[in-house]
């Protein structure tokens, strides 16, 4: 998040999101109970349908529209290789798939992990106030 005040930006947060549609999807692919393992509440049954309208939790239309939103296509460059994700031109409305990857990067900005992973962090130098005057 880069620092906004007193100038005319709004707040906003910069991200890669070829890293987290990447993570998403393995995390999506990966085996309940695994390390890494990104799961839907529910079961895998199809809902049944009562006569009031409700019933179930049926995620294949969500699952289908994450699945099939976006393609990719692995770029090499001077940093390495990278999944480049780009819409298909028959579907041009990713918004859950962009959803899902706002919510994984919020979460992480909470400091939500997986399991595991390490947690970086950034040693901030303490300024005393003759380092303020020496400049």
């Amino acid at each position: 998040m880069p620092n906004v005040h007193r100038s005319a930006q709004f707040p906003h947060v910069l991200v890669d999101t070829n890293y987290w549609k990447s993570f998403i999807h393995s995390g999506l692919s990966t085996a309940m109970s695994d390390r890494g393992c990104i799961s839907v509440y529910g079961t895998a049954k199809p809902a049944r349908r009562s006569p009031k309208g409700g019933g179930g939790t049926n995620h294949s239309l969500s699952a289908e529209h994450v699945a099939r939103s976006e393609r990719w296509v692995e770029v090499t460059g001077p940093y390495g290789t990278v999944r480049e994700w780009s819409w298909l031109p028959t579907r041009p409305d990713n918004h859950w798939l962009d959803c899902l990857v706002g919510c994984a990067v919020a979460a992480s900005m909470l400091g939500v992990r997986v399991p595991g992973q390490a947690t970086p962090r950034r040693q901030r130098k303490r300024y005393t106030q003759a380092d303020f005057t020496r400049r």
